[in-house]
């Protein structure tokens, strides 16, 4: 139950100082199609990613290869990335978590605020 996926997780980026803003830049500046992961590769900048998520180049460059690594994505050498099927899959994964925790704070203070009108009208 949960997001435990096998092998490798998210956790390659939130585990890493400015992973996950990293990663956030990245996808930002993935071309817009409507399809996620977009088929094609794109350029990207790593300075411009260190300077949005506020890290350095060597930590971006760090994060972004344990994400290769990982299987995520695909750094070219032509500064030139392909986000790849599993990264999709594990941010499906993990939004999916983000909304029932929504929900179910959503309920729970739906429920309080009704006990507190309750309480008013009494």
């Amino acid at each position: 139950v949960g997001y435990a996926p096998e092998g490798a997780s998210l956790e390659i980026f939130s585990r890493r100082y400015g992973g996950m803003a990293a990663l956030a830049e990245l996808m930002l500046a993935a071309p817009d199609e409507p399809a996620f992961p977009p088929t094609a590769a794109f350029p990207f900048s790593l300075a411009d990613i260190a300077r949005r998520s506020r890290i350095s180049r060597a930590q971006v460059r760090s994060v972004l290869k344990a994400g290769q690594e990982a299987g995520f994505l695909e750094l070219l050498p032509d500064n030139r990335c392909r986000l790849l099927p599993a990264l999709d899959t594990h941010m499906s994964l993990l939004l999916a978590g983000v909304l029932v925790v929504c929900a179910y704070a959503s309920r729970r203070a739906t429920e309080r605020l009704d006990e507190i009108e309750s309480r008013r009208r009494a």
